[in-house]
């Protein structure tokens, strides 16, 4: 049995209304639930038991979390990314840093080069780990919120 315009219209309603804003995702789930309900409903079964069996097989916890899988499965790689970047960042600093002292404190640079190398190693800390620190504190306070 095929379904009609209106059922595909109250799903994709279904779907808008919680939470799935992806239109890829939206136009998969879509085609998914109604192939679900039109199995359901060759066996015999009404459009609403059908599709209320479809909710309970295809998501159920609900289409918004399969949208918050999407999102995270689509940004991990660029957090992955961004962490990796900022750890070596704050190596390579530090590395300056303790490089310019340690070779200032035997005299095998001058003052004036070790300086430049632990001014260096500061600048790229501040500019790259300091900045990102606060950014994933601010993330993580966020994420707090919206989990009470």
């Amino acid at each position: 049995m095929i379904i009609d315009e209106g059922q595909v219209s109250f799903i994709r309603s279904y779907l808008m209304g919680n939470g799935v804003s992806n239109q890829s995702l939206q136009a998969d789930l879509l085609d998914h639930f109604c192939c679900v309900v039109e199995e359901q409903m060759e066996s015999g079964q009404s459009f609403d038991i059908s599709f209320s069996k479809a909710v309970d097989r295809i998501s159920p916890e609900g289409p918004e979390k399969i949208q918050k899988d999407l999102n995270y499965l689509l940004t991990i790689k660029k957090n992955i990314m961004l962490r990796k970047l900022v750890y070596m960042a704050s190596y390579v600093s530090v590395l300056a840093v303790l490089t310019g002292l340690a070779l200032r404190i035997p005299q095998i640079l001058s003052a004036d080069a070790a300086m430049l190398l632990v001014m260096a190693g500061m600048l790229l800390f501040s500019v790259s780990t300091v900045p990102y620190f606060f950014f994933d504190r601010y993330q993580k306070s966020i994420r707090e919120l919206k989990s009470e």
